[in-house]
């Protein structure tokens, strides 16, 4: 008699069916997410963000707030300094 992971089946066990139907519904799932466009509520960058500014200890060096009395908000890359910008590539480059 054969050990019982040497049994070959033709037809699939009840186990394996659910097995294969839950992997199938993940795989589904999983590529219909990364398939559906981003909705724009979620891109709003003009929402309040904390923003946080450590130095490379992670001492809190600034935390800006915004108008709303939010923490921090985006703004256009032309607007910030590019002082600020080469020191924040020298600093990462590093």
């Amino acid at each position: 008699m054969l050990p019982f992971f040497m049994k070959m089946s033709v037809m699939p066990s009840k186990k394996q069916k659910h097995y294969a139907i839950a992997l199938f519904i993940s795989a589904f799932l999983l590529a219909l997410s990364t398939l559906l466009p981003i909705p724009c509520a979620r891109l709003d960058f003009h929402q309040t963000a904390s923003i946080r500014i450590v130095d490379r200890h992670g001492v809190l060096l600034r935390e800006v707030l915004s108008p709303k009395q939010g923490y921090g908000e985006w703004i256009p890359l032309q607007d910030i300094s590019p002082d600020f910008l080469n020191a924040v590539l020298v600093t990462e480059d590093h």
